[in-house]
């Protein structure tokens, strides 16, 4: 804001600290704003939080989150993480990325926002991969993925498609859903 700019790096404290001295600095929120955010995240690291269908949003606004704090510091981080509105994310996993980004290891928490919309982003690299003789299908529902001894395999809205290989733009419970269940996925399985 006003051309101000705070970095957000890790100290040598051990996680969950190891952010608090930046974020401490941090010029774009002030004090109430601060207060509110910690509350939070203590909340967030104290244990498991309910299951609930109450989205992230209205969690943020009932423990008492500024409107300054969830637009400079709560948007933009779950926005980039999770490609989502705060108001259509769940309590859970607007909370897993907190848990396993800002709190778990300084290392897990290096991240960046990018300049420009997404959709140029996404775009250029898009461009990338087809100027190299890659394909780039859009909004294509994946309903299931096979490991090949000489690629992938996976079945898109309804058609066997064949890949060297593939990246997948899709949540990590979604892609969950479409792995085999076999015995030489445990351990992927296991990473998502």
């Amino acid at each position: 804001p006003g051309g101000r700019c705070s970095v957000i790096k890790p100290s040598l404290l051990p996680a969950p600290l190891h952010g608090l001295p930046a974020f401490a600095r941090a010029r774009f929120l002030d004090v109430a704003d601060k207060d509110a955010i910690a509350r939070a995240l203590l909340r967030m690291i104290d244990g498991e939080l309910p299951e609930t269908d109450e989205h992230f949003l209205a969690w943020l606004e009932r423990h008492g989150q500024t409107q300054r704090a969830i637009e400079r510091f709560w948007k933009p981080v779950l926005v980039s993480a999770l490609n989502e509105d705060l108001h259509h994310l769940s309590l859970r996993y607007a909370s897993q990325v907190f848990r396993e980004s800002f709190l778990k290891s300084a290392e897990a928490g290096r991240m960046g926002i990018p300049r420009i919309p997404l959709s140029q982003l996404y775009g250029a690299a898009g461009e990338y991969l087809r100027e190299r003789k890659g394909d780039v299908l859009l909004r294509c529902g994946v309903e299931s993925l096979q490991a090949l001894t000489a690629g992938i395999s996976l079945r898109a809205s309804g058609q066997e498609l064949h890949f060297d290989a593939v990246i997948l733009a899709l949540a990590f419970e979604s892609l969950e859903q479409i792995l085999p269940s076999s015995s030489d996925t445990e351990t992927l399985r296991a990473k998502l």
